[in-house]
């Protein structure tokens, strides 16, 4: 018996269908305008934590009005990051010096 395979377009389309009802599901139940009014929010109230320090006449610090940026590094990107630091200080220090250790070793 032969199986019957659907035609690689008709796979596109409901994929592409898939995907709408899953935006279209989104923007009904408002997760988009959830999102951005809380943004809005916390917006506003950095601004007047803002205006109120200066009204009082503290001393400002930007980076404790801005949201606080959360680190998803592992051991892996932490050990990878290092590795890519130590070898761009080595190539951008010492490029001469390597250049002219490898003249010396293959030209002579």
């Amino acid at each position: 018996m032969k199986k019957n395979k659907l035609h690689p377009v008709l796979k596109i389309l409901i994929v592409l269908f898939i995907f709408y009802v899953i935006l279209y599901t989104l923007a009904q139940t408002g997760y988009y305008d959830k999102r951005i009014r809380d943004k809005a929010t916390f917006t506003q109230e950095q601004i007047n934590a803002f205006e109120s320090d200066v009204a009082s006449g503290n001393e400002v610090d930007v980076g404790q009005y801005l949201p606080k940026a959360q680190d998803y590094s592992n051991v892996l990107t932490k050990g990878a990051n290092a590795i890519t630091h130590k070898l761009s200080l080595l190539l951008t220090n010492n490029s001469k010096n390597i250049i002219d250790f490898l003249k010396a070793l293959f030209i002579g």
